[in-house]
């Protein structure tokens, strides 16, 4: 996982409400199927396969608690990715659970401050490439007037940059 692994929070738009979301996540990928495999077994998750000019990639994958569970198990074997495994556990914290209608409880400003800051600093520990886009989307908002940008994949939710917050150690 700390070679070829990566270790994140995703924030995501849900095409049906127009909420932003934020999403955990653990992935591994590598072009030989054999440790992906030994992933899947140990922790459950899906596997799938890319294809590229050369050889390919197998890529194994899981998402939320499930993929808390996995980086808590891991945490004390990590060494390049532990930063971002910490605050992969701290936003964990600030998971609510659904309220008594299946939908999930609003949350306070403080922790949805938190959740951005969170996700700041592990997308910058992660290569920053979202706080980049996000530098020019600000530009872009700035220049449209507010309107919304954001991008879209086939398999996944429209990811859409925030604001950066860089998160300090306390």
């Amino acid at each position: 996982m700390d070679g070829e692994g990566y270790i994140g929070i995703t924030r995501c738009l849900d095409r049906r409400t127009g909420r932003l979301y934020y999403r955990v996540q653990v992935d591994v990928g590598q072009v030989h199927r054999e440790p992906i495999a030994l992933f899947q077994e140990l922790f459950g998750g899906t596997i799938g396969h890319r294809t590229n000019k050369k050889q390919g990639c197998w890529n194994w994958r899981k998402f939320g608690k499930e993929a808390c569970n996995v980086i808590r198990i891991l945490l004390p074997y990590l060494v390049v990715k532990r930063r971002q495994a910490e605050l992969v556990l701290e936003y964990d914290m600030t998971v609510m659970e659904k309220n008594g209608h299946g939908n999930w409880k609003t949350l306070p400003a403080e922790i949805i401050e938190r959740r951005r800051a969170i996700w700041a600093a592990c997308v910058e520990l992660n290569g920053g490439r979202a706080l980049q886009a996000d530098r020019l989307s600000e530009e872009a908002l700035a220049m449209q007037g507010g309107a919304t940008v954001g991008t879209a994949s086939k398999e996944e939710d429209a990811e859409v940059a925030e604001m950066p917050t860089r998160l300090r150690s306390a």
